[in-house]
């Protein structure tokens, strides 16, 4: 529940004695309801996913059927947004020019209009009327089409024009950021992208945020390059659970072998969750592997995708959790060690 990870985080921060202060990010909400039982919680920070409000098929619509469909749009909001982002160009701060492209505008309406009233309806109702100060993320990433530059802006630019104040937004970048694995993409585009990414959250005041970014070693320096002076957003937890199996992996490869099984019975449901690109097929035969070879499987991209998203599954089943929880208590100063070195790359990469 969200008490069980808010208290889990509060009482690691008393036993290591850490006094600079911390914070909880409600993550990936997508209701009121789930929004306002973190904030009562406490939670510091609320990152409203946005996905369920985007229309993700518009990019599939003949050019005529865009059009109809936007012109069954309010008369209203058609005046109010055409004006502003039809066939018009922007200058940023930093001097580069945002062009909003006319052949594209309908088709950039119809996708975000719906998320942009979802995102104003959350904040008028929910985070305005908080008596204390919160990080509000908004998360426009998890869909199938990548955010354009000239989208960032028309996102960016209304929730100025609405009173939306953001910390931090999380666009859906080009390539593809997998749970457990480097980023998947032509790291040229990436880099062209990102810098104007960068700049349209510097011109409008907030953070750029990078979702799924655990060990997305790859880009981190074009991050660091483009966004460190303006500040930037980098979600990385997922991982950590791949190296408290490695610590598992070294120290205890019976139970290992039963999570590793675990796993594969339940790879097909948890895919319905996540979109990864792991093979089976590249997944060596367990029963095959010396134990001292185990802890080499947290290094290959598919078993990693295996043992990352069905994490949920193994923590589900009663013994297994008891047994993970047994041996990492024994094992947490083995487990820091990891971390350490994991978080540090992940530091180091990003230029810190």
């Amino acid at each position: 529940t969200y008490a069980d990870v808010l208290d889990a985080a509060t009482w690691a921060v008393f036993q290591e004695g850490y006094k600079d202060g911390y914070g909880a990010d409600g993550d990936h909400l997508k209701n009121m309801k789930d929004i306002r039982v973190a904030l009562d919680l406490g939670f510091s920070m609320i990152t409203l996913d946005c996905s369920e409000h985007i229309d993700d098929g518009v990019l599939e619509l003949e050019s005529a059927e865009v059009l109809a469909r936007y012109n069954q749009l309010p008369s209203a909001k058609r005046q109010a947004f055409e004006p502003l982002y039809k066939a018009q160009s922007y200058e940023l701060q930093s001097g580069t020019t945002v062009r909003m492209d006319a052949q594209n505008y309908e088709r950039m309406v119809l996708t975000y209009h719906q998320a942009l009233d979802f995102m104003e309806e959350v904040y008028e109702q929910v985070i305005a009327p908080l008596d204390r100060t919160i990080d509000f993320e908004i998360s426009i990433d998890e869909v199938a089409t990548p955010t354009t530059p000239q989208d960032h802006f028309f996102v960016a630019s209304e929730l100025q024009k609405r009173g939306i104040k953001a910390c931090s937004v999380a666009p859906r970048f080009c390539g593809r950021f997998e749970k457990g694995v480097d980023y998947i993409g032509d790291l040229g585009q990436f880099e062209d992208d990102f810098a104007v990414h960068a700049q349209i959250a510097s011109h409008f005041g907030y953070k750029i945020s990078i979702h799924s970014g655990s060990d997305k070693f790859s880009v981190f320096p074009v991050i660091g390059k483009y966004a460190a002076a303006a500040g930037y957003h980098v979600k990385t937890a997922g991982t950590n659970w791949l190296e408290a199996l490695r610590v598992i992996a070294k120290v205890d490869p019976r139970l290992f072998r039963k999570l590793h099984k675990k796993a594969l019975e339940s790879l097909q449901a948890a895919r319905k969750y996540y979109n990864v690109s792991l093979d089976l097929a590249k997944i060596p035969e367990i029963s095959s592997l010396e134990d001292q070879e185990l802890p080499k499987l947290l290094d290959q991209n598919d078993p990693r995708q295996l043992l990352h998203i069905t994490y949920g599954f193994m923590l589900r089943d009663p013994e297994l959790k008891d047994d993970i929880y047994r041996v990492m208590q024994e094992n947490e100063d083995g487990y820091r060690e990891v971390l350490v070195k994991h978080i540090g790359r992940h530091l180091r990469t990003l230029g810190l």
